[in-house]
């Protein structure tokens, strides 16, 4: 099968940092010459083919850029570590990213990129930092990595990309039936034209602002916005916050979620991950509310949850949300601007009932699909261990 060895990352490529040209030269940005990645171009869970860009420079500032070509893999050095892509055509990055472009020793750049991405919990604990974690280029050149034979190599991806599929085609089956009840949501009530004050129909509330010092290491979980994401609560990061059973349920005890809550981020906002930033409760005072979140109870009389929630994710109500939003450092809304804010109410709530019927079933649906991508991802992750330690080929 051949001899396998390990080598450093500075052995299989040129490595490069990128940098940023000046700003303030207008020159410098004038036109879409080369794409001008940052670390938000790179999709955190895995490792994507990167075509196109947000920014871009003009070629009068290629003399100030680290210019690399096609099939150069990208690696976040600075912030979120070990986010990778492979870049399709000659590009250019800024200073928080080490660009790699394979020598002879590599006969695929998918298998490098996969190589890199095995690697990522070492990577973060060598670049482990109180404020901003970092791996600078002399720790980025020394990582080790597996280096089997070219066949090898070339089997390795094949295998790893095979995988990888199957776990983008499931997410896109479940990312469809989102789209599938958006669509249902605005034929049913995309006519509606009923505006109403929201806090006619709606109550919220935000969160309270806990004080770092009554974060405990366990307890009662508290929520922040990094804890919503693609429409779900999700924990397991350094970023989770607890504060304690005795807090939570003296103190803080208003702000605990109740079952059938609808949270929405408010804080920090992204307009265009808006839509994902919203979550129903499905557990009764588990979690404790934090800044940055606030909670609705819809008119049961008036509203559905299953209604309201598709509400939230409009661009009708995303609108009013851009419009209000205050903030220098980070954009945020609160109570204050809701109370300024409109809903629009179907006048039939039996249309509701139905609409909150079909989302059942979709939701039922989508739960079957996320247990067999959370499967897949297992395995995939099962396979690339057992591809790098040398035990399929």
């Amino acid at each position: 099968m051949g001899k396998w060895e390990m080598v450093r990352l500075g052995e299989v490529g040129t490595i490069i940092t990128g940098s940023t040209p000046k700003t303030s030269n207008e020159n410098n940005y004038s036109s879409d010459d080369l794409s001008f990645f940052k670390p938000g171009d790179i999709n955190e869970n895995r490792v994507n083919l990167l075509s196109t860009s947000e920014n871009y420079v003009s070629e009068y500032a290629r003399p100030q850029c680290r210019v690399f070509p096609s099939q150069s893999i990208l690696v976040t050095c600075i912030g979120i570590i070990g986010k990778i892509g492979i870049t399709t055509k000659e590009s250019t990055c800024n200073q928080q990213i080490n660009a790699i472009i394979p020598n002879k020793n590599i006969c695929s750049t998918r298998f490098l990129a996969y190589a890199i991405s095995q690697k990522k919990a070492d990577m973060n604990h060598i670049a482990n930092a109180a404020v901003v974690p970092i791996i600078n280029k002399s720790q980025f050149c020394n990582i080790d990595i597996p280096l089997p034979p070219l066949d090898v190599q070339r089997k390795i991806a094949d295998v790893l990309d095979f995988a990888n599929n199957l776990i983008e085609k499931r997410k896109a089956q479940i990312e469809n039936l989102d789209l599938l009840v958006k669509s249902q949501f605005m034929i049913e009530f995309g006519k509606c034209d009923s505006e109403a004050n929201l806090s006619d129909y709606v109550w919220f509330q935000e969160g309270p602002g806990v004080r770092t010092i009554d974060f405990t290491i366990e307890g009662t979980i508290l929520l922040t916005g990094s804890n919503i994401n693609k429409n779900q609560i999700n924990f397991g990061s350094k970023r989770d916050r607890y504060i304690s059973y005795e807090l939570a349920n003296g103190k803080y005890k208003h702000f605990m979620c109740d079952k059938g809550d609808i949270l929405v981020v408010s804080s920090a906002i992204d307009p265009d991950k808006f839509g994902s930033k919203v979550v129903i409760v499905h557990e009764d005072k588990r979690y404790c509310l934090n800044t940055g979140i606030i909670r609705f109870k819809p008119n049961s009389e008036y509203l559905t949850i299953a209604y309201f929630r598709e509400f939230l994710k409009t661009n009708f109500f995303k609108s009013q949300v851009m419009n209000s939003m205050r903030g220098i450092a980070q954009m945020h809304f609160g109570p204050s601007h809701l109370n300024t804010m409109k809903i629009i109410v179907p006048s039939s709530i039996e249309q509701q009932t139905q609409f909150s019927d079909f989302v059942s079933q979709v939701e039922a649906q989508k739960s079957r699909l996320q247990q067999s991508l959370t499967k897949l991802e297992e395995n995939y992750k099962s396979l690339m261990q057992k591809c790098f330690r040398g035990e399929i080929f």
